[in-house]
């Protein structure tokens, strides 16, 4: 299977998950590529954001080089990065 890039979604308003952690660690190991897309990002305001960001930093810091995307569905914040994103990985042929 030609398995190019997964999206791992996280609420951005709370910790990652156990299982938010093991398939992290999963993909890692398996060499998977990822990015983690963490949605919701238009509940939090600017002072809970920067503290969930930073939070995320260091809940998240075992894996390093790790690339995350604030997203929003309402607001379409991070659309035009996760798309880029895409396009890159679908066109490297």
């Amino acid at each position: 299977r030609d398995l190019r890039l997964v999206l791992q979604l996280v609420d951005m308003r709370h910790p990652p998950t156990q299982d938010d952690r093991l398939m992290m660690e999963y993909m890692v190991e398996r060499e998977i590529p990822f990015v983690v897309v963490l949605t919701k990002a238009d509940k939090l305001n600017k002072t809970e954001r920067a503290a969930r960001l930073a939070g995320l930093e260091q809940e998240l810091a075992a894996f390093e080089g790790l690339q995350t995307i604030p997203y929003s569905a309402i607001t379409r914040e991070g659309a035009e990065e996760l798309l880029a994103i895409l396009r890159m990985v679908t066109e490297e042929d």
